[in-house]
């Protein structure tokens, strides 16, 4: 369970991404849908680990794909960016991608 802190940061960072207040694709709806355990319309992801050196295997109940991580961090940032997410906000979204164990 998060701390307090966590949940207030979650729900500010969803009432800003959330699919009514932008326009994302249905893949990065689904994306972020799944790091903010949130239920947004469309393809829904199921899990995300990590893959390799820098990527990230993805599987929904559609299929599955294999995404740069860097690729993914890069799009997470670009949309909190859009979305008018504080660096803050920006850093903890990002930090819910799957981490590498050493």
């Amino acid at each position: 369970m998060g701390t307090v802190d966590d949940k207030a940061m979650r729900e500010a960072v969803i009432a800003k991404l959330h699919p009514g207040q932008i326009r994302l694709s249905e893949r990065m709806s689904a994306i972020l849908g799944y790091l903010l355990d949130e239920d947004f319309p469309g393809h829904k992801i199921t899990s995300m680990a990590p893959f390799g050196e820098d990527k990230v295997l993805v599987v929904g109940l559609d299929g599955e794909f294999v995404a740069l991580e860097s690729e993914m961090a890069g799009n997470l940032r670009g949309v909190s960016g859009v979305a008018g997410l504080s660096p803050e906000e920006t850093r903890w979204l990002v930090a819910r991608l799957p981490a590498r164990t050493p």
